[in-house]
């Protein structure tokens, strides 16, 4: 299974979705984009999953570090993330990572991460919608999940589940329903 994070805040607290991950029996490998490297630790995610932190695509000569992904969470995926990966956009090991796994038809699940106006531009809101209709398994985390303080404790005051917990939840589901992403025609 792959993680892929993007460049945002929570992105430092994403080897509690490894931790998820491994104790739901998946056998997890992060991808980064370039802006994640800020946040997360990859000595930590190397230690943690076994499998080198990817952050640039590979020559051609270069064997795949990691297995195939058999499924994919984007945890956090920003706005121009999803925005591009609508697109089809490949410009980022990231986003030709997620342009794949809908063509590759591996379940995925999406929570994004952002400010209230990224979250409310009408490109974002459109281009989620899409990606659902392909198959990809949105999550919009009520309002109290978007301080990035909260992807660090836990969970908001009144929420059960962290993000984190939210988000493998989701891809159990996703898993378990035999349902695959649908590549737009």
């Amino acid at each position: 299974m792959e993680i892929v994070a993007c460049g945002s805040p929570p992105a430092r607290g994403i080897s509690e979705l490894v931790s998820l991950a491994k104790a739901d029996r998946w056998d997890p490998f992060v991808t980064l984009s370039p802006n994640a490297t800020k946040w997360a630790s990859i000595a930590h995610l190397e230690r943690q999953t076994g499998y080198p932190v990817r952050t640039e695509f590979r020559t051609p000569d270069e064997e795949l570090p990691v297995p195939a992904s058999d499924a994919v969470i984007a945890c956090p995926v920003t706005v121009n993330t999803v925005n591009k990966w609508a697109a089809g956009i490949c410009d980022t090991l990231a986003l030709a990572t997620l342009v794949e796994a809908i063509g590759r038809g591996v379940p995925i699940v999406a929570v994004p991460f952002s400010n209230p106006a990224h979250l409310a531009h009408p490109a974002f809101r459109r281009n989620l919608r899409e990606l659902s209709d392909w198959g990809v398994r949105v999550i919009m985390l009520d309002s109290p999940y978007m301080d990035s303080s909260v992807w660090d404790s836990g969970r908001p005051p009144g929420q059960t589940q962290s993000p984190w917990e939210i988000a493998i939840a989701e891809l159990r589901r996703a898993a378990g329903d035999g349902v695959s992403p649908k590549a737009p025609l």
